[in-house]
């Protein structure tokens, strides 16, 4: 699967692409503490990978989420930041771990 995803609110455009997208859900049910897993990820374009587990019940609802980023290039993220804060964004690349619960 691709995707290309463009935002002409900024000039020039935004362009990001995305392709290897997969998802899983399993565990999916309405009975009370049933465990449900999801797990996914992407490869984006030209470099990055992003990848999601989350760990939760529905009823009541809880989670734990892990969003793992691999050597993103920030270049395509570079109008959005101007937008907050009076920075230009050159170059560059992020990978970061993040874990949230609740």
């Amino acid at each position: 699967v691709y995707v290309r995803f463009e935002d002409y609110t900024h000039a020039p455009p935004t362009v990001l692409e995305a392709t290897n997208i997969a998802a899983r859900v399993t565990g999916l049910s309405n009975e009370r503490n049933a465990p449900v897993r999801v797990v996914s990820s992407v490869d984006a374009l030209p470099s990055g990978a992003v990848s999601v587990e989350v760990d939760a019940t529905l009823i009541p609802v809880k989670a734990a989420a892990r969003v793992r980023v691999r050597d993103g290039d920030v270049r395509p993220m570079a109008p959005y930041v101007r937008d907050y804060a009076p920075l230009d964004v050159l170059s560059g690349f992020v990978s970061l771990d993040l874990e949230a619960r609740f």
